[in-house]
């Protein structure tokens, strides 16, 4: 099988983690009004059986309480009741459809965030990029300085950064840009976690290195939540594997 149509199963593993969130949301597992706004014809997509609603629910949920968990240490109140809040930077690696920035930006915690920063393939973060202008509803969460970047691909906001990339190139082409563009999308002195959700697991174990130690080395300090498919051979494994098919 050639790399053209590898990579093109890999990138559509995105529509297909999206129905599944488009399904656990239908069936009251989860709750994102934005979801729908990033699957086309969202409401003819079928409803997936319990056992994969319940993953979703349990993956979601658990990822959510861990970002939410980091973006809160280090803040407290004084004794006048006032927060202190400590900001936090965020990059979700091969993002997709992923709405938990608008899912934040909409909450209690959207001012714990100092940046937050989507990459993924050119071809995913295009029809991002195109849905979210699209939407009065998301380009209003973004404010006025949204703007298209790398010729439409991309996106860019005072917080918000949607960015084309292929991760298993080099980190001085896809990371570092991040700490050496001008002015800069991201600090090494402020605290900063990197989410990987089934996407290491499609690169070389050197590639995904790279990753791991490039975020270990340049920033003060960080932090990694990763979901990765291990041990299919139980009843949700299967179910799952044969959903993918």
């Amino acid at each position: 099988m050639n790399a053209a149509v590898i990579d093109e199963g890999t990138r559509s593993t995105d529509g297909l983690a999206a129905h599944a969130r488009i399904s656990a949301v239908r069936q009251g597992y989860i709750q994102d009004p934005f979801v729908s706004f990033f699957v086309p014809r969202a409401r003819t997509l079928p409803t997936h059986p319990p056992l994969i609603n319940i993953g979703t629910y349990v993956r979601a949920t658990s990822i959510d309480r861990l970002v939410e968990d980091f973006l809160k240490a280090g803040c407290s109140e004084d004794t006048e009741g006032e927060s202190r809040v400590v900001k936090k930077q965020i990059v979700s690696l091969g993002a997709g459809s992923d709405t938990r920035f608008w899912r934040l930006s909409t909450g209690p915690l959207r001012d714990y965030i100092s940046s937050y920063v989507e990459l993924d393939f050119p071809e995913n973060t295009t029809k991002k990029a195109m849905a979210i202008r699209k939407s009065p509803q998301l380009s209003s969460i973004l404010g006025q300085s949204t703007k298209l970047v790398k010729g439409g691909t991309g996106l860019s906001s005072s917080v918000y950064h949607l960015l084309p990339v292929d991760l298993r190139h080099a980190i001085e082409e896809t990371l570092e840009p991040l700490i050496s563009s001008e002015p800069p999308i991201l600090s090494p002195t402020i605290p900063t976690l990197f989410l990987s959700e089934c996407v290491l697991v499609y690169m070389s174990p050197s590639a995904s290195a790279a990753i791991m130690n490039w975020f270990s080395a340049t920033f003060q300090i960080a932090c990694g939540v990763i979901y990765e498919m291990f041990s299919l051979q139980d009843s949700f494994g299967r179910v799952m594997r044969d959903n993918l098919r």
